[in-house]
């Protein structure tokens, strides 16, 4: 759902899943917070707008590639 910033800096992730009849959330916070859902997914959406600059527009100006698809 979401990484967590804070200071500028990853302090945990926050995520959704089903267990029983409903769908759950759960935070966890962790010295390391490693995205491997691709550089445009990590900055558009599991980050707050804001939160890394740099990041969003080292993607906005990345040339398409198979590797940016």
């Amino acid at each position: 759902e979401e990484i967590l910033v804070e200071d500028g800096h990853a302090v945990g992730v926050r995520v959704s899943y089903k267990k029983g009849r409903g769908p759950r959330e759960a935070t966890f916070h962790a010295p390391v917070v490693i995205s491997d859902a691709g550089a445009h997914t990590t900055a558009t959406r599991l980050l707050a707008p804001g939160a890394a600059p740099r990041l969003t527009r080292s993607v906005a100006s990345a040339e398409p590639s198979i590797s940016t698809v």
